[in-house]
């Protein structure tokens, strides 16, 4: 049995079951867990397209999820009826269908939908009992759609001009749609904003207006009085209230570990939660009744795992047990928060895994993990990287600079520098694993996906000696291809990509000088490359011509691609294909003649376990 992935935490109308989304049947489909702990119950079956659990319709047992088409990312809303049978609410071969969230009378839910013109996401409002749809307002704009106020009437958008730069607005339904900022400001600031107090007489928001960090505040909507909410030397990454406003959740990224904070606005006193093993927190969520709370809990050696904790009994339960009993838990690899300087002296924070059997005596190979374009490696369970470590790899999964979580100027220190300063960056990782003695840094490669894959690809082909060999998978190679041809969900952070990254148009040029595509002959490490079929990010065209270039030019290349993936890996049996063959072609060009780390953590990607003869565990 394979570790489980899982996410997702909606409660029954009678607070019985809570809906979740797990691949413990190979694919992502909807689960419920009962509150009292009784087993799973499996409610959809999708052997072909990973659903997506959204949440139970707010006074009956239907359950509304999402679903694309083989990774296509066209994802549509679908409800799934006591009866088992399935209706799609939003069909059409070109739309695109987000859930907002349910009205304020539990009658309907809002939606986005692409339906008008295949491109812009306009708000629509589906009535519960008859499931029909009406448009309510027309998005003609590149302003994301946040939340509905509870009486019906206003909207609230947010506007992303940078990467740093980002305003909140309210548009008045009953008033012709009037569109007014928020908060009016000509200065380069985020204000991010996130929901309505339940009497709409508040707005809340995010903001680092005069700081680093963003931190939490409040709005009223009248006299345009400002309160802050919650603020630390840390990002606040959510703030939200319970649906009837008695309690107030705020996370809080603090050094690559999400915490939460719960207080009871009645008295403002902050509630103490019991003491869940450390790790890191995510999709906290109320139930309607006010009575439970539940969350997920994972860390860097153990996998999501959903927790609820009554809080009126002041008693919490684990609900799921995600790693596989065949998983010894001491043979997994905690990793270590550190820091090291790059070119400039900037500190660049990384997580350090070091395999159990690692010594000064005999060195190790290292993977230096690199994740997407403006996200964060925090200490979550990544079974990639626990499979490595116990092979005997040194992992350091890297933040460069550009990553979320250590202030705006660390967030904005790559703006148009990509493949320059935060590849430096990485090549600097591999002198802070030469710091340590137990890496052999002639056997370092580097591994990424998306963004982090243009990074892997970047590394080989602008700094051809530097790495031992490269992993990428659905990594960008042609910059100015790619954001030509951006898909019509990335039309709200469109002008954001182009300001931060590049024009494709008017800086064409500059974005060619920065992709790996034009530069193939430089290329001449080995690299393993994973494309899926209906990824429409990077188009697999790109990445046949590129790796057609690598082989006419005489780089070892393997290349595999997935005819039922999108952007990343969904699927439970291709995650063991791509896992086996990162590891076999790692040990084939990084680890000829050494030892052979073989761990039953290998189960934790559904591998057979090695023999008992073979398993090298201390």
């Amino acid at each position: 049995m394979a570790t489980l992935k899982l996410w997702g935490n909606s409660f029954s109308a009678d607070e019985r079951l809570i809906l979740t989304t797990s691949n413990a049947s190979g694919i992502f489909n909807a689960f419920a867990y009962p509150v009292n702990g009784s087993p799973p119950i499996q409610l959809t079956a999708s052997t072909t397209n990973s659903v997506k659990a959204i949440s139970y319709f707010p006074s009956d047992d239907r359950i509304l999820f999402s679903s694309d088409v083989v990774g296509n990312e066209n994802n549509h809303l679908l409800v799934r009826l006591p009866d088992a049978r399935i209706l799609d609410l939003t069909p059409g071969a070109n739309v695109r269908a987000d859930f907002l969230q349910w009205s304020q009378d539990r009658k309907a839910c809002y939606y986005t939908s692409t339906l008008r013109n295949g491109n812009t996401e306009d708000l629509y409002v589906l009535d519960n009992a008859t499931l029909a749809s009406k448009l309510i307002w027309t998005n003609d704009s590149s302003y994301e759609i946040m939340q509905v106020s509870h009486n019906d009437r206003f909207i609230l958008l947010l506007k992303s001009n940078t990467a740093e730069d980002a305003d909140a607005y309210l548009v008045d339904i009953k008033n012709g749609g009037a569109i007014r900022p928020l908060i009016a400001s000509k200065a380069e600031v985020n204000y991010t904003p996130l929901s309505f107090s339940t009497d709409d007489k508040l707005v809340y928001f995010l903001t680092n207006e005069g700081s680093e960090f963003m931190y939490f505040q409040s709005i009223d909507l009248v006299s345009g009085k400002r309160e802050t909410l919650h603020r630390e030397p840390w990002d606040v990454l959510y703030g939200f209230h319970s649906e009837r406003g008695r309690y107030r959740a705020v996370l809080v990224n603090r050094d690559a570990r999400v915490q939460v904070i719960v207080s009871d606005t009645r008295t403002e006193r902050i509630l103490e939660l019991p003491r869940l093993p450390l790790g890191d927190i995510s999709r906290v969520e109320f139930s309607p009744s006010e009575r439970y709370m539940t969350l997920y809990v994972n860390s860097s050696a153990s996998p999501n795992n959903l927790y609820v904790y009554d809080l009126l009994q002041h008693t919490y339960r684990q609900l799921t047990h995600s790693l596989s009993p065949s998983i010894r838990q001491q043979d997994l690899v905690s990793a270590q928060v550190i820091r090291y300087p790059s070119f400039d002296s900037l500190l660049i924070p990384a997580n350090l895994y070091m395999p159990r059997l690692a010594s000064t005596e005999t060195k190790s190979p290292a993977v230096i993990y690199l994740h997407s374009l403006g996200n964060q490696s925090r200490l979550t369970y990544q079974p990639v990287i626990q499979f490595l470590a116990n092979h005997g790899y040194v992992v350091l999964d890297v933040n460069f600079r550009g990553s979320q979580g250590y202030g705006k100027s660390f967030y904005a220190a790559d703006n148009r520098k990509h493949g320059e300063s935060d590849l430096r960056d990485v090549i600097w990782a591999k002198r802070y694993l030469g710091s340590l003695g137990t890496v052999d840094t002639a056997r370092v490669a580097v591994m990424g996906g998306s963004y982090g894959g243009y990074l892997a690809l970047a590394g080989l082909a602008f700094h051809p000696s530097e790495f031992a060999a490269g992993v990428d998978l659905f990594g960008i190679s042609n910059w100015p291809e790619t954001l030509k041809n951006l898909p019509p969900y990335f039309n709200n952070v469109r002008k954001v990509l182009f300001t931060e990254v590049g024009d494709p148009i008017s800086d064409a040029e500059f974005l060619r000088k920065k992709s790996p595509y034009f530069f193939a002959e430089r290329i001449r490490r080995p690299l393993l490359v994973v494309q899926g079929s209906n990824d429409r990010l990077v188009a697999q065209s790109l990445t046949d011509d590129f790796v057609l270039r690598l082989r006419k030019n005489g780089s070892l290349v393997e290349y595999l691609v997935f005819a039922d993936e999108g952007h990343g890996l969904y699927k439970k049996a291709n995650e063991v294909q791509v896992y086996g063959a990162v590891l076999k072609f790692l040990d084939a060009h990084l680890k000829s003649g050494q030892v052979e780390y073989k761990y039953v953590a290998d189960i934790a990607i559904g591998l057979t376990p090695p023999s008992t003869g073979s398993d090298q565990r201390p």
